[in-house]
């Protein structure tokens, strides 16, 4: 069955149902970074059982940016490792992490947000513990600075709209601000429509671009389980950092005046012919270095679009 957004809600939905039974029996000591885990475990699963690209994509679908980038790497890296964390290791790394970096709590606020995972925890819970619940999750958004953006989840089944031209709606309420074309279905009633799906174009980009970096940013070793080398060895062995420059046996052009005797004709490199041509033919021998290449080529394309510092299109030379 495809991972999709759909699929990654109803996914929560359940896990919020077993965390019901688990707060009755232990109530967690940090309620949002446990929340956050719930929300991220179906993505962790479903990147072992469907792979990554259909991960990357239903996550773009939700949130980009640098916070979404940095889920994704994060998501990429247990699905390397040789054995599948726990969802208690994802609220971990989300603790270890969410405190001082505001880019990786906004997007975990968009996905609590768009799965509505704070209001159907509430949902879940009986009255005592939902007391509990409100309370703790209102101290620890306090501290981390974005209470502001859940108040409304907080406090009742009223609704808040911030910024220019927001609207909010409260519980069992309607907004229509135009002209209704098709049916009309009032809270409370039994037929669901769906609109057509649609998909952010700059979230789907990029994560299909992370996805690139993901499959290309390392050099593969023959013989090696990926899974089984350690990261940091991985990181010594990141293509971005150990690359040199493919020559080819192109000789460059060299003006006669400028030739001197007994001196070998510089070839051109790969990276100099592909800059020359727009359509080019690289032939070689096995092990060569022609499929590390075109790696190389794809990750400094994909992470010069994703504005990544380390790979890119600037600092490269040609030869």
């Amino acid at each position: 069955m495809p991972f999709l957004p759909e699929t990654w809600k109803a996914k929560v939905t359940e896990r919020l149902w077993e965390w019901r039974l688990r707060v009755e029996q232990a109530r967690p000591a940090a309620v949002y970074s446990t929340l956050s885990a719930a929300a991220l475990w179906p993505l962790v699963q479903a990147a072992q059982s469907t792979g990554m690209l259909p991960v990357l994509l239903t996550l773009g679908n939700v949130v980009a940016g640098v916070g979404g980038n940095l889920i994704a790497e994060q998501i990429q890296r247990w699905h390397d490792q040789a054995h599948l964390p726990s969802e208690a290791d994802v609220a971990t790394w989300i603790t270890a992490h969410i405190t001082t970096n505001t880019d990786l709590r906004q997007a975990l606020d968009t996905i609590l947000e768009h799965l509505q995972v704070i209001s159907q925890a509430q949902e879940c819970l009986q009255a005592n513990d939902r007391t509990w619940f409100v309370q703790t999750l209102r101290t620890e958004l306090a501290e981390l600075g974005n209470l502001t953006h859940f108040e409304a989840h907080l406090t009742g089944d009223g609704a808040i709209a911030q910024g220019t031209g927001a609207r909010a709606v409260g519980k069992q309420g309607t907004l229509i601000e135009r002209d209704v074309v098709g049916d009309y279905i009032a809270p409370g009633g039994t037929k669901i429509v769906h609109p057509p799906g649609t998909t952010p174009p700059a979230g789907l980009r990029e994560a299909y671009l992370s996805w690139v970096m993901e499959q290309v940013r390392t050099v593969p070793l023959a013989g090696v389980d990926p899974k089984s080398v350690r990261e940091e060895t991985r990181r010594d062995l990141e293509l971005a950092a150990v690359y040199t420059a493919l020559m080819t046996q192109q000789p460059a052009l060299v003006e006669p005046q400028a030739q001197l005797p007994n001196r070998d004709t510089r070839r051109l490199s790969a990276l100099e012919m592909l800059n020359m041509h727009a359509r080019l033919a690289l032939l070689g021998d096995p092990g060569s270095g022609k499929s590390t290449f075109v790696n190389f080529v794809a990750l400094c394309m994909a992470g010069e679009l994703l504005g990544h510092p380390d790979a890119n299109l600037r600092g490269y030379p040609e030869t």
